[in-house]
C-alpha cells in the first residue's frame, strides 16, 4: 500500500525480504495508539526498477507500507495520482516503472515487467492472491500461449490449460484474406494523401492526448502524425495541414 503520510518502508512478511538483519529495536506507533516493536529491517526487491531499502519488519501490521517520501528520495521517480489509479515514473524519461489501483481507499500497489518473455507478477505486497489464468489472460492484453505456460512454471497454484478457449483472441487475432493490388498510379506530391485517425487510448499521455491522426503522402510516403486530445481536433488540424501544403509547393 502506498501511504503518503508513513516514514518508513513496513513490511508484515519475512518472506519478502531479500536481505535483513538485526536491529535495536524501534518503537513504532499504530493508528490504534498501541506501540510495536521494529527488530529488523532490510531490503525488499518489488522488481527490476523498484528495489527499496530500510524496510521495517513489524509482524503484527496487517499490510505492507510503502513511504512515498522514501520510495521519492531513494529513486528517481515521481508519482501521478488520479481517481483511481497512481503512476510510478522515472522522473527523467516518464517511462513507468509501477502502478497502484485504489481499492477499498488505499492505492495498493502493482508491478509488472518482461524478461526475456517471462512475465513477473508481485501482488503479494496488497495480499492479493489471484491464482485464476483467464484473468491474468485478459489483464496482460491476451498474451500467447508461451507466455501464460511461462506464468504458470513460475507462480505455485496458477495452472494452465491450453484448452481453454478466448473468443477475443480468436475474433482479433484470425488471419484476413490479402488486400487487392492498388492500381492507383500517383507522379507527384501531395497528389494524393491517406488519413486515418487512431483512438482512444486507454492511457492517456502525459499531457492528456488520446488520439492521434496520422497523414501519409502516397507519392513520398512521407508520414506526419498528430496528437489530440479529442477528436473534435481533427478538423482544425486538417485545415493547417493544408495550409503547410499550400505554403511549401
Amino acid at each position: 500500500m502506498l501511504d503518503t503520510g508513513a516514514t518508513d518502508h513496513v513490511a508484515c512478511s519475512m518472506s519478502l525480504f531479500i536481505s535483513h538483519y538485526k536491529i535495536k529495536p524501534i518503537k513504532v506507533k499504530l493508528p490504534n495508539d498501541n506501540q510495536v516493536c521494529a527488530t529488523h529491517v532490510g531490503t525488499v526487491y518489488l522488481s527490476k526498477d523498484i528495489i527499496i531499502h530500510n524496510v521495517l519488519y513489524i509482524p503484527e501490521f496487517t499490510l505492507n507500507i510503502i513511504s512515498v517520501q522514501c520510495l521519492i528520495s531513494a529513486l528517481n521517480c515521481q508519482l501521478v495520482f488520479s481517481h483511481h489509479i497512481c503512476q510510478i515514473q522515472e522522473k527523467n524519461t516518464f517511462k513507468m516503472i509501477g502502478q497502484a489501483e485504489i481499492k477499498d481507499g488505499l492505492y495498493r500497489l502493482i508491478l509488472f515487467y518482461c524478461d526475456n518473455l517471462v512475465f513477473s507478477i508481485h501482488r503479494n505486497v496488497c495480499f492479493e492472491h489471484v491464482k485464476d489464468v483467464n484473468i491474468w489472460h485478459c489483464r496482460l492484453g491476451h498474451p500467447s500461449d508461451k507466455i501464460l505456460e511461462c506464468i504458470s512454471k513460475n507462480y505455485n497454484g496458477i495452472h494452465f490449460d491450453r484448452n481453454i478457449f478466448c473468443t477475443p483472441c480468436h475474433l482479433a487475432k484470425q488471419h484476413r484474406l490479402p488486400f487487392p493490388l492498388s492500381k492507383t498510379i500517383i507522379d507527384n506530391v501531395f497528389y494524393l494523401i491517406h488519413i486515418d485517425i487512431w483512438g482512444p487510448f486507454n492511457t492517456p499521455s502525459i499531457y492528456g492526448h488520446r488520439y492521434f491522426l496520422i497523414v501519409v503522402d502516397d507519392f513520398t510516403r512521407h508520414t506526419w502524425v498528430y496528437l489530440m486530445r479529442n477528436k473534435s481536433e481533427t478538423r482544425g488540424l486538417l485545415l493547417s495541414f493544408v495550409n503547410l501544403i499550400k505554403k511549401s509547393v
